[in-house]
């Protein structure tokens, strides 16, 4: 009689979910094209586009600006689940922060600026975003990517 042989449950991928800071900038586009790169179809992954203002009268504007977004998402990867999302608050990167940590996002990406290393490499907002984060935050540069490098990776897994 054959023994039987115990099998191992296939590890299941679970569907992540992308927050992307956005703002209408060359380096938030960038991070819109690169979160829908990353979003594997199939699986159920999600891009959550969000946009801070700082008064209830921007959401408008904000909206029409997320909008076209969420077409720019839509060209690079037609089967995932893009949403869009307005906050209303006077600092960005604890806003936009918070909201992916209410959303339960599994990573960060955010666009940045600059060739320097220091200051440049990761700008005010891009910077304490990584700082605030509670997740993995990709960080992207238009010109790495255009040039061939890849996205530079935050290693900030933070731990609130």
């Amino acid at each position: 009689m054959d023994t039987p042989v115990e099998l191992e449950p296939k590890e299941i991928e679970q569907p992540r979910l992308f927050c992307v800071a956005f703002d209408d900038s060359p380096e938030a586009r960038c991070a819109v094209e690169h979160a829908a790169s990353l979003a594997r179809a199939g699986h159920e992954d999600c891009l959550l586009i969000v946009t801070v203002v700082r008064s209830a009268s921007e959401r408008e504007e904000a909206e029409k600006i997320l909008g076209g977004a969420k077409a720019l998402s839509f060209l690079y990867n037609k089967l995932i689940v893009t949403n869009t999302l307005v906050v209303v608050a006077d600092d960005y990167a604890r806003a936009f922060c918070e909201t992916a940590r209410n959303c339960q996002a599994d990573y960060i990406v955010v666009g940045c600026r600059g060739s320097n290393f220091t200051r440049k490499f990761l700008g005010s907002t891009s910077k304490k975003i990584t700082k605030l984060a509670h997740c993995p935050v990709l960080l992207c540069r238009p010109n790495a990517i255009k040039k061939g490098h890849h996205s530079q990776s935050s290693a900030s897994s933070a731990s609130n």
